[in-house]
């Protein structure tokens, strides 16, 4: 079989973190603009195809099964996310990059997905997008901002971490083959 075990994935990780944590910051910084537009898309993506479905439970699957699209994408292209690079910590444990390299990275691609995301939403809020069905994608889009400002922050901070346990398990995974189609981060 043509797939590496999880110390090996892992070990792939600690290697790929200490390339991540040394990156120059202008290239790190495009990178994570690009990883932001990336996951702004499949975020854009799910709302307009579950916009105007009225059954609850069929809008949440169209949305879950499109909004992953966007970390495709940054996997492929191998852009920046802060949630698949919280895994550099495995780098520091390894004692392959420093703490403070860790945090320099954090800090840049955090900027850097803030920004890209912006950049997709003014793009869609300027030039049409969110016009669809007569303004429906608006109110859609708003209502589903609106419930995640609102939500507890105990449950923010909660559905947080469990979004980021999917995000590192996919980046994981995608680290799992030996071949092109596993997406391995060289």
């Amino acid at each position: 079989m043509n797939v590496f075990s999880p110390a090996e994935m892992t070990a792939n990780y600690a290697k790929t973190g200490k390339v991540k944590a040394e990156k120059p910051i202008g290239k790190l910084f495009a990178m994570a603009v690009l990883a932001g537009l990336f996951i702004a898309f499949g975020s854009a993506v799910a709302n307009t195809a579950s916009h105007s479905l009225s059954d609850v439970s069929t809008a949440r699957m169209v949305s879950g099964l499109l909004f992953p699209f966007g970390l495709g994408m940054v996997m492929l292209m191998g852009a920046e996310l802060f949630t698949g690079n919280t895994m550099i910590s495995i780098s520091v444990l390894n004692r392959d990059t420093t703490v403070k390299r860790m945090l320099r990275n954090w800090g840049v691609v955090y900027l850097g997905n803030l920004a890209g995301a912006i950049l997709l939403a003014a793009g869609c809020a300027l030039f049409g997008q969110l016009n669809y069905s007569a303004g429906g994608l608006a109110v859609y889009t708003i209502k589903v901002a609106a419930a995640k400002c609102t939500m507890p922050f105990g449950n923010a901070l909660v559905l947080g971490v469990f979004c980021n346990i999917l995000v590192c398990t996919g980046v994981l995974c995608s680290l799992s083959a030996k071949d092109t189609i596993g997406r391995t981060y060289r």
